[in-house]
């Protein structure tokens, strides 16, 4: 096993992180390195290096899972500490078209909740839009509180639009990161309205 090898699985787990936040792949990279160790034929290899290397890198993982789940905040803070990739231009300048009625907010809940074809945002944002879905403490960052008045505020609906339509991609520069929010290209033009309509009435 060769420093390159590492390398690859570190690549390998990395293009992942979209969807299952950094404090759970770190802990997939350890469950990797842990059938590594035990295979015979890595244990039994005369190279002491490698092994040495490979526990090295175990014990690294294993320090900054823990860091990572001290640092980090619970679900549902307000206002949440992150720097979430902006939209083009041409998105931040637009309004949603749809109308606030309870035919709009309803069509907005069935695919939130996942009565519709779309993946629950309830599993991350939780029945309430505050950020504590079960899978909520899977994700580093935290999955956005729309419950939070203080933020919703700030974010223009082309932007809301823009992130779920597209998830929240890796930054190209710092500060700016990306979340494990997934991309919902599925959803028409409309369906995705339909849902920036519906997270803001967590906020009213």
């Amino acid at each position: 096993m060769t420093i390159a090898s590492f390398e690859w699985i570190i690549q390998e787990l990395f293009k992942s992180d979209r969807l299952l936040g950094l404090a759970s792949l770190v802990h997939q990279a350890r469950a990797r390195l842990s059938c590594l160790c035990s295979r015979e034929s890595f244990m039994s290899a005369p190279d002491d290096r490698r092994k040495l290397l490979a526990c090295s890198f175990w014990l690294s993982l294993t320090l900054i899972a823990q860091t990572v789940a001290a640092a980090d905040p619970a679900p549902g803070e307000c206002p949440q500490r992150r720097e979430t990739v902006k939209a083009p231009p041409e998105y931040l300048a637009r309004t949603n078209p749809l109308p606030t009625s309870p035919e709009v907010i309803q069509a907005g809940e069935r695919s939130f909740t996942g009565k519709s074809k779309s993946v629950p945002c309830v599993f991350c944002h939780g029945a309430k839009g505050d950020g504590k879905g079960y899978l909520a403490s899977q994700y580093v960052p935290r999955p956005r509180n729309f419950t939070c008045k203080e933020i919703m505020s700030e974010l223009p609906d082309g932007q809301l639009f823009w992130i779920i339509q597209n998830g929240s991609p890796d930054a190209a520069m710092p500060p700016s990161t990306g979340t494990g929010m997934p991309s919902a290209k599925h959803l028409s033009d409309e369906e995705i309205w339909q849902l920036v309509r519906y997270v803001r009435t967590f906020s009213r």
